[in-house]
């Protein structure tokens, strides 16, 4: 079995010297997500630039603020955080809070910053995080880094979700006080929740496999964009996965008590994935369940009145285990998830949503 050192780095490295573009799903997640790593940029001279997709206009729980004032406020917080760090390049998308997922044009855009800032080195939220912005904000980069031939590594960094896959560590103690001015320059967010202490407590974890004199790090799972061209983006989390598993060598496989190669005592799953208009997400949560250690499933998808999904089918259904139906007009997720329920044949119901996947070993419990 692999030793900790083979699953998770056990000293730092500068990832300083590149153009550095960063995406961030909210006016924040620049700051909490990988700040002491900008700060740490800036003073070495990389060019920085900023872009915050969406407005952030969710944050404000009590509704106390009007929307367009609230906006505002959180730009200012932003641009003031920013300037903290040394950076003074930001965009403002101004997408809906809670709703990049459904946004046209976020990939297009992306494309157009790429083309136009050549970065070297791109900094976006992991696709395991548990905010849906957060993933949609890594799944439209993907769909834009499959129609660019630009070439660039991506820095994924954890905010609400510890990343499983950590292969870089980013040593943020001598600049710590500077990142904890610049959440402190969040106000607003501040008084919802204790952001800061999150952030900083989770810095400070990542320090655990690293010398005693470094109290806080930044992870990060540092992926090239040919990997993701050529293995999607998941594989990587999938890798890591992988990596945790007995070796074939190990005598733990001796004790192996997986029954999935006997047909008779492996009951069928089947997976109702209900889509509409998110043809990109569709196929990451395709690659997921194809992905699967326990294979006996059958997949029912329900396209409810989007876009022409056939080609997309076709291509995954290699061995007609995908069960395809169509609302001509759209009805809603729960009349799509009705349709795929009446016709499903499995022992067990799993359901999926067309912008969420599974871990490979999901299924297993069902061995």
């Amino acid at each position: 079995m692999k030793t900790e050192n083979h699953l998770i780095p056990y000293q730092t490295g500068a990832l300083t010297g590149s153009r550095v573009l960063v995406f961030a799903p909210h006016p924040d997640d620049e700051t909490f997500g990988c700040g002491g790593s900008l700060a740490i940029h800036t003073a070495f001279g990389d060019p920085v630039k900023v872009v915050i997709l969406t407005n952030g206009a969710k944050g404000d729980a009590s509704g106390s603020m009007a929307k367009a004032d609230y906006i505002a406020l959180r730009q200012r917080e932003t641009i003031n955080a920013c300037a903290i760090l040394g950076i003074r390049d930001i965009e403002f998308w101004d997408y809906e809070d809670r709703n990049l997922a459904d946004s046209e044009g976020v990939s297009e855009q992306m494309l157009t910053v790429l083309k136009d800032f050549q970065p070297q080195l791109v900094y976006a939220p992991s696709p395991m995080e548990f905010h849906p912005d957060h993933r949609a904000a890594v799944f439209w980069l993907e769909k834009a880094i499959q129609q660019s031939n630009a070439d660039f590594t991506i820095a994924f960094y954890e905010l609400n979700q510890p990343l499983i896959a950590i292969n870089a560590l980013v040593d943020i103690t001598p600049i710590l006080e500077q990142k904890n001015q610049a959440i402190q320059a969040y106000t607003s967010q501040l008084k919802e929740r204790a952001y800061g202490d999150i952030c900083l407590s989770l810095n400070r974890f990542r320090s655990f496999t690293l010398p005693e004199n470094i109290t806080h790090a930044e992870g990060f799972s540092l992926a090239d964009t040919d990997i993701i061209r050529k293995r999607g983006l998941l594989s990587i989390f999938f890798q890591h996965i992988a990596n945790i598993a007995p070796d074939t060598g190990d005598a733990i496989l001796s004790c192996e008590v997986n029954t999935m190669n006997n047909t008779q005592q492996s009951p069928m799953v089947s997976v109702i994935i209900p889509t509409c208009n998110r043809k990109d997400m569709l196929k990451n949560a395709l690659k997921s369940v194809f992905s699967q250690t326990y294979q006996d499933f059958e997949i029912i998808v329900v396209n409810d009145g989007g876009e022409d999904i056939d080609d997309l089918i076709e291509s995954f259904d290699k061995d007609s285990r995908i069960v395809p139906f169509r609302h001509e007009d759209r009805r809603g997720v729960a009349a799509a998830r009705n349709t795929a329920f009446k016709a499903a044949k499995g022992k067990y119901i799993a359901y999926l949503d067309d912008d969420d996947v599974y871990y490979p070993n999901h299924f297993d419990k069902y061995a």
